[in-house]
């Protein structure tokens, strides 16, 4: 599960035991979108900071699972799992959706 808000950050939960995986603060302002791609591998962000960024979510799982503890797993460095960021000229993104075919789109 991911959420994002006005704090600016994007929190990856794991929901079988309440545990904060993971929170990227890498955006400037508050997260309006977040959307998975279809086989749960990226996710991308977007918001009131004119960016869009896509994740790593397939790195970060294998890194968790392979700690020993993963309720005290944290991430150190998010950039490792950031892929890419794109920002607009002045546009905040409002939606963000993967096709069904996992192409990205996104409105602002």
């Amino acid at each position: 599960l991911a959420s994002g808000g006005s704090d600016a950050a994007i929190f990856i939960w794991d929901i079988s035991t309440s545990i904060t995986v993971a929170r990227f603060i890498s955006h400037k302002e508050p997260i309006y979108t977040l959307d998975f791609s279809r086989d749960n591998s990226v996710l991308a962000s977007g918001g009131l900071d004119n960016t869009i960024k896509v994740w790593n979510m397939s790195k970060l799982t294998k890194d968790v699972e392979q700690s020993e503890d993963f309720s005290k797993f944290t991430t150190k460095n998010e950039t490792q799992y950031e892929i890419g960021s794109w920002r607009t000229k002045q546009t905040p993104i409002s939606l963000l959706h993967f096709t069904r075919r996992n192409l990205l789109v996104g409105l602002g």
